[in-house]
Parts: C-alpha cells; sequence; structure tokens
C-alpha cells in the first residue's frame, strides 16, 4: 500500500460501495482468494489472544493502582515495537477519568477491530464510559443515543428458564423503567435465604 493509506500501523482506505457510500476503513483482514476477489468478507484469521492486549490490561490495573509511570512504560512497550513516539506519565492526565480514557485510546489505537470494544467499556462503566464515549465519538447519533441502548434486553427464554431465581429484565425493556435519577444501577443479585 502506498504511504498516504497507512495510519497508525494500519492500511486504510476511501472506498466507494453501492449499498453504503463512501466510507474509510481499515485493510486490516482485506484479503480475500484469488478468483474470489468480489466477496466482502475476509479469508484471513482474525486474532483471538494478543499479548499487546494483556500489556494494555496490565497498564489498565497500574492507572487504577496510580502507577501511571509503570503504565505509561507499559505503553512504550506496545508503542516501541509500532515506531511510534513514547509517553510520558504526564501525558495520561491529572484525573483517574483522563487516565483510563488514555488507555482506552491506545486500546482503540492498537487493537482496531479486534477487541470487543462494548465489553471493555462496560467493564469499566456503562455510564461513565461506553454511554459516555459513544456520545462523544458518535457526533452523528450522540444526540439520539439513550441510556437504555447500554443494556441489551435479555430473551425472554432465558428469563423463563431460570427456575431458581428471578431474572429481571435489563431497564428499558419490558416495561422495566428506566431510573428516574436519570441513570439505571447495575441490578444487585441475591441468592434467596
Amino acid at each position: 500500500a502506498s504511504k498516504r493509506y497507512l495510519a497508525m500501523g494500519n492500511d486504510f482506505r476511501y472506498t466507494p460501495t453501492p449499498s453504503n457510500g463512501a466510507y474509510l476503513h481499515t485493510l486490516k483482514w482485506a484479503y480475500c482468494d484469488p478468483g474470489r476477489n468480489l466477496e466482502t468478507d475476509s479469508h484471513l484469521n482474525q486474532m483471538y489472544l494478543r499479548l499487546a492486549e494483556t500489556i494494555l490490561l496490565r497498564a489498565e490495573a497500574r492507572v487504577f493502582l496510580n502507577r501511571v509511570g509503570e503504565a505509561a512504560d507499559d505503553i512504550n512497550m506496545l508503542r516501541s515495537r509500532a515506531h511510534a513516539l513514547p509517553v510520558t506519565a504526564a501525558d495520561f492526565g491529572p484525573t483517574l477519568r483522563e487516565q483510563v480514557d488514555f488507555v482506552l485510546d491506545e486500546r482503540t489505537r492498537e487493537l482496531l477491530c479486534e477487541e470487543q470494544r462494548r465489553f471493555t467499556l462496560i467493564r469499566l462503566g456503562r455510564k461513565e464510559y461506553l454511554w459516555r464515549r459513544a456520545r462523544k465519538y458518535n457526533k452523528k447519533d450522540a444526540s439520539v443515543i439513550l441510556q437504555e441502548t447500554m443494556y441489551l434486553p435479555i430473551p425472554q427464554t432465558v428469563i423463563d428458564a431460570n427456575l431458581t431465581l428471578p431474572m429481571l429484565q435489563n431497564p428499558g425493556f419490558g416495561g422495566v423503567p428506566i431510573d428516574p435519577d436519570g441513570w439505571i444501577e447495575e441490578p444487585a443479585w441475591s441468592l434467596p435465604s
């Protein structure tokens, strides 16, 4: 690929398509067998586990332990391999939220199209990370992203199959209301006494 398509070590192209207009997309796995080049699915293997993700998880844990200098060392380990500029602890910002956001941004650059991003953001907090970052980075739909879309509905078959404990539907679905203070708390599950 020519250098004008390269960004963050990945090959990006602006491609017109009849169904979706033109859009920027990665060619990280854009390979189809010769003779089948009109297919849109890649025939390359997709990574399941990567050492880089483990290193980024350690950087995240170090941020939560207030060891930001060591988190910067972890990120620099990955950046040196990618021939990117090194970072310092000061680059992470003064607050915990800014520091976690810095690691999340690095995860985006390193694991583009590889990680299950929604699960990562849910793990960190639906309101603080998933909802806030979805609204921040999705400029087109930011005004219509609702809190209940941070949850997915639980299939009724799953609820009915649970015979020992009542399983609640997620807020915003099946008539379960959203918390009136404007946010929903994680449900507290407990075993029967």
